[in-house]
């Protein structure tokens, strides 16, 4: 989890940087001028500083600046967000801005870049302890599971696996401290994080989603929505379990190709939406119906 001070006048920007970066696990300390953050600074020593160009009292490009020139404060990377021309951007960088984005921000450009900014610095947990290596990470990680039976109980259930990831988040592993795993560990994108826990916590094999995705179709050739599953097992393998729940993957040129026909007529077919939310709860529990054995084991 990083300390990250967010400087703008503009409350609603303010508390949309606070949403977006505390899901990740982020502390958001907020400041609505330069003096606000530079009061805040004389005491603390954030990991990441997200700064608007345009402040009430001092522009944030003098703010960088300043923040630079302050020993203890120099290592800080600076982010500064505006939405004016590419001089700013060759501005802010050439004062010590490591990022800038443009407004409007989106979710996935502000995530990417905070992301890629705090890779450099390792896993930032509570405390301030900074792991650099999957070797330092995987005993805190460890450390913050249950015991190996009751992660078996957790895995076989959705609900109980969100629980999961909501204590380990509480506990410091947010989304992005568990991404860095995943990058460390060289298991990409073809891994789902409850997999990579369960590989790294308790040395289960480390699955890729296409396995699992063969193993659940070959349980479900004779389902009487076999092509719908089909479908949308294809989508998790390419994208994870959240790009299987948004209504409209059935309506992508993807799914219309397969025969779907679109939204409307699979809610149909399936007898409506309350059904499809049903047989979509089913598919994550045939997915995960199984844990792997651990390695060593027969």
């Amino acid at each position: 989890m990083a300390q990250i001070l967010v400087v703008d006048d503009d409350p609603s920007l303010r508390h949309l940087l606070d949403v977006l970066l505390s899901a990740t696990g982020h502390q958001i300390v907020e400041a609505g001028s330069a003096v606000e953050a530079l009061k805040f600074l004389r005491e603390h020593t954030p990991d990441l500083i997200i700064v608007d160009v345009t402040l009430p009292d001092l522009d944030g490009i003098s703010l960088v600046s300043r923040v630079k020139n302050v020993v203890r404060l120099k290592t800080v990377p600076v982010v500064v967000i505006s939405g004016g021309s590419p001089d700013l951007e060759t501005h802010a960088k050439f004062v010590g801005a490591e990022a800038f984005l443009k407004k409007p921000i989106t979710n996935k450009a502000l995530r990417e870049t905070v992301g890629v900014i705090l890779s450099k610095q390792g896993v930032v947990l509570p405390g301030k302890s900074v792991l650099t290596t999957l070797e330092d990470a995987t005993p805190q990680l460890r450390d913050s599971l249950p015991d190996e039976e009751r992660f078996r109980e957790l895995w076989c259930n959705r609900k109980s696996r969100e629980a999961l990831l909501r204590s380990l988040k509480n506990r410091g592993w947010g989304e992005e401290q568990l991404e860095r795993l995943r990058e460390w560990s060289g298991a990409g994108d073809r891994v789902d994080l409850f997999d990579l826990i369960g590989h790294l916590g308790y040395g289960w094999p480390l699955l890729k989603r296409s396995e699992r995705a063969t193993a659940c179709m070959n349980r479900l050739w004779d389902h009487p929505h076999a092509d719908i599953c089909y479908y949308l097992l294809h989508v998790y393998t390419q994208k994870g379990l959240e790009a299987m729940q948004p209504l409209d993957i059935l309506d992508t040129p993807e799914a219309k190709d397969r025969g779907l026909g679109g939204s409307d007529k699979v809610l149909a077919k399936v007898g409506g939406l309350k059904a499809y939310l049903q047989l979509l709860d089913s598919l994550e529990d045939q997915l995960y119906s199984a844990t792997p054995t651990p390695l060593g084991e027969s």
